[in-house]
């Protein structure tokens, strides 16, 4: 019997670091509806199965695990197929992945639309970001730097304090 629960908590554990090592891409009104009452903005990723570009960042930033990791604890994130006529029950209302990609001006992907931890629109980017890149915006968003800097403004002041730190 003890060895049957061992061999349970193992799996468990084994399955819990599996799933760990994804996004947690939520449903897109629930990332929303998340938001409220936390300190975490929403990312949500617009993208198309056959975007090469896409593919790519699936493959490469998005596998990474400091990565996954960073999305998961600090954003509630969910991913719009701008080509799907899939609906989804937004503000009351059923409309279409593609008819949120277009409320939101989105014409080309991948797209990034940060919302921030009261439900307002951040900042929309659009193009593959390699996980350098996607890092920096990632804690541009995370800390409110926003705020105080444009996203030049704030890559500026890090690129400056690192080779200042290199010296």
């Amino acid at each position: 019997m003890k060895r049957a629960f061992f061999i349970l908590g193992i799996i468990l554990i084994l399955s819990t670091s599996l799933l760990s090592n994804e996004i947690n891409w939520l449903p897109f009104p629930e990332a929303l509806d998340s938001v409220n009452g936390s300190n975490k903005h929403t990312l949500v990723l617009f993208y198309s199965p056959r975007c090469g570009w896409c593919k790519k960042l699936f493959a490469t930033t998005f596998a990474d695990s400091e990565i996954i990791s960073y999305i998961n604890d600090e954003f509630f994130a969910s991913k719009i197929n701008i080509v799907s006529d899939e609906p989804i029950l937004w503000e009351e209302d059923t409309i279409s992945e593609r008819a949120i990609a277009t409320a939101f001006g989105i014409s080309g992907v991948p797209a990034f639309v940060f919302i921030d931890s009261k439900s307002k629109y951040v900042m929309k980017l659009s193009g593959y970001k390699d996980k350098l890149a996607f890092k920096m915006i990632l804690d541009y968003i995370s800390k409110d730097w926003y705020e105080d800097l444009t996203l030049d403004e704030y890559i500026e002041s890090e690129i400056t304090l690192k080779k200042q730190e290199a010296k």
